[in-house]
């Protein structure tokens, strides 16, 4: 199954063109950042709670289901990858999504800030201040 899913996902990548993107030098972030969603799909609001709050230059999306939650200790925190140039994309919120859906455990979105205008280092720390 994971073999599958790796497939699908090359070859989603390559039909979207978003496979070139990251091959170019220097990459095309402005072109990346053109798929890029800040805010949920509207299903998420009809389904679940959801919130926004800011820490440090990280805008956190706080994702709830209303099913009872079975582990109200736990949290996942989600950091869409997009090469630390871009994101979250759509299919970053598909699986947001799934996940809060089947499990009902809350979930956190940071989106964090983005290289070129932030440095790696600032980077991590607003991702690590999030944690």
């Amino acid at each position: 199954m994971q073999k599958i899913f790796r497939s699908l996902t090359f070859f989603a990548l390559k039909l979207l063109g978003i496979k070139r993107l990251f091959s170019q030098d220097p990459v095309d972030y402005l072109q990346l950042r053109k798929s890029d969603r800040k805010k949920p799909p509207s299903r998420f609001y009809r389904k679940f709670t959801v919130a926004k709050q800011v820490l440090l230059e990280t805008s956190i999306t706080t994702i709830h289901s209303p099913k009872q939650n079975i582990h109200p200790r736990q949290l996942i925190l989600y950091i869409p990858g997009g090469a630390f140039i871009s994101g979250p994309a759509p299919h970053h919120w598909d699986a947001l999504y799934q996940i809060v859906h089947q499990t009902a455990i809350p979930v956190w979105l940071a989106d964090y800030p983005k290289a070129p205008a932030f440095d790696i280092q600032r980077i991590n720390r607003n991702i690590d201040q999030v944690y």
